[in-house]
């Protein structure tokens, strides 16, 4: 899926004016010579323009754009040859353009689509085998794909929770069961040292990790860690934001010394 940039399309709006004008100027003969400012304009716009459609998979409009820019370097390019181009520019990037469907993502959506590290950069650089699962439940988000958002965000809390679990020394956690797992972790959390001023703040990290996951499991509104069968988009960016709490917060005890 290639990204659509209106704000580009609409600049090049301009170019596509300047050609209808001035191929549909009844006061220029077909023999007669393009002018140097008329020139200038399209040696000045039409590389961009051509770049642009190349971008949006535009492959008949962006060929013909080619055959422009030749026809714009010739030594004496013509009104009749200017009108004929014109005319051939306009029907194909009108046939690709209804070939092709286009999909609008609202302002507020956009930064779960374009944005990098959703869930920080240190989160990034902790699970980098999570980048892209962070990255999918993103962009599923944003082009209103919930549920297989939430299918993105359980492998992201399959990473995580698998390195919580090392922390805690011990074994791969295998169940399904969010209150399971919570418990599992809560037990063994109890079985810290909890005698100085250091050792309880340390076991505060890991209470904070711990109520950030109890909510992860609120959130998910199914008792084991497999997706419902649907999610609704407020649902999905309930769990996603609470995903990307526990990660920043575990994140955060991982990175301190044992």
């Amino acid at each position: 899926m290639k990204t659509f940039y209106p704000e580009k399309f609409l600049a090049l709006t301009s170019v596509l004016s300047h050609i209808r004008a001035q191929s549909g100027d009844s006061n220029r003969d077909d023999d007669q010579i393009l002018g140097e400012s008329v020139r200038n304009f399209f040696r000045d716009n039409l590389p961009r323009f051509e770049a642009d459609c190349t971008a949006m998979g535009l492959r008949a409009t962006t060929a013909t754009i080619r055959r422009f820019i030749e026809f714009i370097g010739q030594e004496e390019p013509t009104y009749g040859k200017l009108r004929d181009l014109a005319k051939d520019l306009f029907l194909r990037l009108t046939d690709e353009m209804q070939q092709t469907h286009f999909i609008s993502i609202s302002a507020d959506k956009a930064k779960f689509f374009s944005e990098i590290n959703l869930f920080g950069a240190e989160v990034g650089k902790r699970f980098p085998n999570a980048t892209t699962d962070i990255e999918e439940a993103g962009k599923c988000l944003a082009l209103g794909r919930t549920t297989a958002a939430v299918f993105h965000l359980m492998r992201v809390m399959e990473k995580g929770l698998q390195s919580f679990a090392a922390r805690l020394n011990v074994s791969r956690i295998q169940d399904t069961n969010w209150q399971t797992i919570l418990d599992q972790a809560t037990s063994e959390v109890k079985k810290l040292p909890n005698t100085t001023t250091k050792e309880r703040r340390k076991i505060a990290k890991y209470h904070s990790v711990l109520a950030h996951l109890s909510s992860v499991k609120t959130a998910w509104r199914n008792e084991v860690m497999h997706p419902k069968d649907t999610y609704t988009e407020e649902q999905a960016e309930d769990i996603f934001n609470h995903v990307r709490a526990f990660m920043r917060e575990l994140t955060t005890l991982l990175n301190t010394r044992r």
